[in-house]
């Protein structure tokens, strides 16, 4: 028989108190105890994301992906960089080696990227990779209707009021669709206005489209801006003028 099991024998009242004491401690630890189903994690990854609106991705990556790779590509602890370049969007992803201050990183990365000479209607933002950025909800709408209705609805009513939400930082809506309008031209009719299919489809495309119109700084931020003249309903396309009709 060993000392411990000896004491604990011949002292049992002053055993059973340390046993209950230790049970107290655990419960109380319990009940404390900090929790979190999403622990904050940092990943050693920082994105760089820029948009350069009505451009195709052989532009984008000329004049977006591979100046900001160029730039990035000097920073301390880069381990690597990928990059994907679509349509009006560049996104570089800078992996660094585990241990690397991320704090420091992004910042060498922002000055970086801060330093290259962009379209001047081309923005970019740079932001680290952590647990955090992960979605921690998910919502689904359904109904007796159409997706695109249900799509208005989302839009115009569910979005606005979860983004009003104290701690929602960005919404992503998936499913959605996008409607189309198909106009069927009375060719007789255009004949005898002595107008054509193309005056018809220029003056649709003209009167729908949405352009950049440079940029605004403030505060060393440059914010883009563009001209929409988009149309808002059928009954715009219907009361839309074709051709113009000379006087005098």
């Amino acid at each position: 028989m060993s000392f411990i099991t000896r004491l604990a024998l011949s002292r049992r009242p002053v055993t059973i108190l340390i046993v209950i004491l230790l049970f107290a401690a655990g419960i109380y630890s319990y009940n404390t105890i900090q929790r979190e189903l999403f622990p904050a994690i940092e990943f050693p990854n920082i994105i760089v994301s820029a948009y350069y609106g009505n451009s195709d991705p052989e532009t984008i990556m000329r004049d977006i992906t591979e100046p900001i790779e160029d730039a990035i590509s000097g920073v301390s602890g880069l381990k690597e960089v990928e990059s994907t370049s679509t349509e009006s969007q560049a996104t570089v992803l800078a992996t660094f080696q585990f241990g690397t201050d991320m704090e420091e990183a992004e910042r060498e990365i922002e000055s970086a990227v801060n330093g290259v000479t962009l379209p001047a209607d081309a923005f970019t933002f740079v932001s680290r990779i952590g647990s955090d950025t992960f979605p921690v909800m998910q919502l689904t709408v359904s109904g007796d209707t159409d997706i695109p209705s249900l799509q208005r609805l989302v839009d115009d009513v569910i979005e606005p009021r979860i983004k009003r939400v104290e701690g929602v930082s960005t919404i992503y809506i998936q499913g959605e669709v996008e409607e189309q309008v198909v106009v069927e031209a009375d060719t007789d009719k255009l004949r005898d206005l002595g107008l054509s299919m193309f005056h018809l489809s220029e003056a649709i495309s003209g009167n729908n489209s949405s352009r950049p119109a440079g940029s605004i700084r403030t505060g060393g931020t440059a914010y883009p801006v563009r001209t929409t003249g988009e149309f808002g309903s059928i009954q715009d396309i219907r009361d839309l003028s074709i051709g113009f009709e000379r006087t005098g």
